[in-house]
């Protein structure tokens, strides 16, 4: 039922030219309910490209939520902890004492990092996508099968076909809303991280009156 499925690259525009494709060889003159279930079957195979770039974009974040939340605990940790154990035995730990610091803030830049690149964020907003699309196909799809289940028997789908374009346009609308909204909440928070970035750098001395 995904002819594309197997592609190496779900996001690639390439799967749009296919879509225009699948509808360019529909026969709407003698065959027009043959040719509103093929329309049905090309826009499943479109959004459900979406679906598989969220699925796959949300494993590679996840990963690097994990390594980056992981490392940034466990930096913090021995942060943390050397000073102590310093305190406790400086002979036995009292030159690891001055690493404390560095590596409470190498903790700190991990998190950073985690931040600027929507590790966590990202896999968050990708998991919430592709429920949200795979709902909405879902929904769909059960729409398409009451609509289907209405038609007589013997039925062209002429005077029905209005009502299948309605429930195709509503689908296609919601599925790329979804998709809009996640794309605009990436662009604000990258925006936002990066004027966090700049307010903590250091800002460039005045010079002093008289100075040139």
């Amino acid at each position: 039922m995904w002819p594309f499925k197997n592609s190496q690259r779900v996001e690639d525009p390439d799967r749009l030219r296919r879509f225009l494709g699948e509808l360019n060889g529909v026969d709407w003159q003698s065959n027009q309910q043959g040719a509103l279930t093929s329309t049905f079957n090309a826009l499943n195979d479109l959004i459900h490209h979406e679906v598989q770039f969220y699925y796959r974009a949300r494993k590679k974040q996840r990963l690097f939520s994990i390594l980056t939340r992981g490392a940034a605990i466990g930096l913090a940790s021995v942060g943390v902890m050397i000073p102590l154990l310093a305190g406790a035995d400086t002979k036995l730990f009292g030159a690891a004492a001055p690493y404390g610091y560095p590596l409470l803030v190498a903790a700190g830049a991990v998190l950073a990092v985690n931040r600027m690149f929507g590790a966590t964020g990202g896999h968050i907003r990708y998991v919430t996508a592709q429920l949200e699309l795979e709902r909405i196909i879902t929904k769909f799809r059960l729409a398409w099968i009451a609509y289907v289940a209405r038609q007589p028997i013997h039925s062209t789908g002429v005077s029905t076909a209005p009502e299948a374009f309605n429930l195709m346009n509503d689908f296609v609308d919601q599925a790329y809303r979804v998709i809009q909204l996640e794309t605009e909440v990436w662009g604000k928070s990258v925006s936002e991280a990066l004027q966090e970035q700049q307010a903590q750098l250091p800002s460039k001395p005045k010079p002093e009156p008289g100075i040139q």
